[in-house]
């Protein structure tokens, strides 16, 4: 056995006894479809968000289009005349008729100001809107702001949603780019990501993978890979891609990215790491 491989093994045997297990880095850290599940989760929040936010708008508008026509808050409308709904029957000991099928609830009726123009704005208000604010024949300065606030509120969530939206749009659009480079083997882009990821050199992560299987995947039979990596040294729990195939380009990539960051270079690669670093 050459003198490099007793190295690798005794390096191996050293991170199996004193490494910390690592596995949950990749915890945390969504897969593509999770990403995408997530992203469908986000469009249907916002787009509820925008239609509650729409709604909120328009009430607050219709408000201020009320208020301003009484020459602003508070706003006194005189006696509001209020008609509460039919009020249901009184249960009786036998059982009646169900309803036929022409029968329909009273209408919620939208309190009146007497006033034709104001009536027309109090009308456009959702019935129920219409109801709360003017039962008491006034809107006040309260009232007002807290339409405003909803409206607010609502708006921020919208834009926060939005964020989120064009935030996962992107994570999965990425995380696509790398699958296909990946699967054709383009290892200089996925490099660059690893080597930015780590702070450490694209060029000599790149001519470390040059030296130790020329760029082949399926490079090696003892050792296998991109780098070039003793099965058991790969499955060791340093590494947390171990779960994936030894020759997964892109998982070996960054395995190797981590393992120079932590100064673990010269252990896994006597002989290559001080040519490629």
């Amino acid at each position: 056995m050459s003198l490099r491989r007793i190295a690798i093994l005794i390096a191996s045997s050293a991170l199996l006894l004193f490494a910390t297990p690592t596995a949950s880095a990749l915890a945390g850290v969504p897969t593509l479809p999770e990403l995408r599940a997530q992203l469908r989760q986000t469009r249907m929040r916002l787009h509820r968000a925008e239609t509650t936010m729409r709604s909120a708008r328009t009430d607050l508008i219709g408000v201020r289009a009320l208020v301003t026509a009484v020459g602003g808050l508070p706003a006194v409308f005189g006696t509001a005349t209020v008609t509460d709904p039919t009020p249901e029957p009184t249960p009786s000991p036998t059982p009646s008729p169900e309803p036929s099928a022409s029968a329909t609830p009273s209408p919620e009726v939208v309190p009146l100001t007497g006033d034709p123009a104001l009536d027309a704005l109090v009308a456009a208000l959702r019935p129920g809107l219409a109801v709360r604010l003017l039962a008491d024949g006034i809107v006040t300065q309260e009232e007002m702001a807290g339409l405003e606030a909803r409206a607010a509120n609502w708006r921020r969530l919208v834009r926060r949603l939005r964020r989120r939206e064009n935030a996962l749009q992107s994570r999965v659009a990425e995380r696509r780019q790398i699958a296909g480079w990946n699967r054709r083997g383009a290892w200089r882009p996925l490099i660059k990501i690893a080597a930015k990821r780590y702070h450490i050199s694209a060029g000599g992560l790149y001519r470390l993978m040059m030296c130790e299987s020329g760029g082949r995947r399926y490079a090696g039979r003892t050792y296998k890979g991109l780098f070039q990596y003793y099965p058991g040294t790969w499955r060791a729990s340093w590494n947390p891609w171990r779960s994936l195939s030894i020759y997964n380009g892109w998982a070996q990539i960054q395995a190797t990215a981590l393992a120079i960051r932590r100064g673990m270079g010269p252990g896994h690669w006597p002989n290559t790491y001080p040519i490629a670093f």
